[in-house]
């Protein structure tokens, strides 16, 4: 009797330990999915917004479950029904492996799922920056903070024949036609891709930029040109290695 009594207290501390687990993992679920909104808020424009926000709600919904299955677990163990204890096992068990699955999943589609958000993020800029305030400002923000310019390397090059580019190098004296690049007035950047001035002492950058007409219209180089002497007036790293090195 003593010897049942004692496997059963056992078997409870262990449901207690387990669902103490699972709920502090569901909790951090849940806020790394409010982090992200907060934090990275303008990824949802620059990345595609149903690519991005599927994923951190996903991430959110899973805490969920996870926490409100781990509280029925206390629920079970405290009131050391047998049904409801093995209910609970056999829930956790096939979340377990869910998780597992989604885990093999997502390192087999890792290569198409970052296409993919390079792609939207292609379209977004090309099609939608300069047009749309919300994508725009949300571009502008994520290119100075990460300091960067475009999607891929030599990613000034992405602006020339977007609609940026139409509607910014537009001619004034002829309608629908666009300024020659070789034009002193052509921009071939916008703002956001020019390097601002370090503090000397934080190392942040500061409100002010090292040669914002350099970095605009420079016709030797970047972002004239591919390749051609060093433009240190504009950023050379690219968003989509720079997001990747930020998540």
């Amino acid at each position: 009797m003593y010897r049942k009594y004692l496997s059963g207290r056992t078997v409870a501390l262990i449901l207690f330990v387990l669902n103490g687990i699972s709920i502090l993992f569901g909790i951090t679920l849940i806020s790394l999915g409010i982090v992200y909104i907060v934090d990275h808020g303008n990824m949802f424009e620059v990345v595609g917004s149903s690519l991005y926000t599927s994923g951190v709600y996903m991430l959110i919904f899973l805490g969920l479950v996870i926490t409100i299955i781990a509280l029925c677990g206390y629920i079970a163990a405290d009131r050391e029904n047998i049904c409801l204890i093995v209910s609970y096992i056999f829930i956790l068990g096939l979340l377990a492996l869910l998780l597992f699955i989604s885990g093999i999943m997502i390192l087999s589609f890792r290569s198409s799922l970052g296409d993919s958000s390079k792609n939207l993020m292609i379209d977004s800029l090309r099609s939608h920056y300069g047009r749309h305030g919300i994508i725009t400002d949300a571009w502008n923000l994520v290119q100075r903070n990460l300091r960067c310019c475009g999607v891929d390397d030599s990613g000034w090059s992405i602006y020339n024949g977007s609609w940026w580019d139409m509607i910014v190098n537009s001619d004034l004296y002829e309608t629908n036609t666009k300024l020659s690049e070789s034009s002193l007035f052509y921009l071939f950047v916008p703002e956001s891709c020019c390097a601002k001035k370090l503090d000397g002492l934080t190392g942040w950058p500061t409100d002010i930029y090292r040669d914002k007409k350099r970095c605009q219209t420079w016709q030797y180089g970047p972002p004239n040109k591919r390749n051609g002497p060093h433009n240190d007036a504009i950023y050379y790293a690219v968003i989509y290695l720079s997001n990747n090195r930020m998540t």
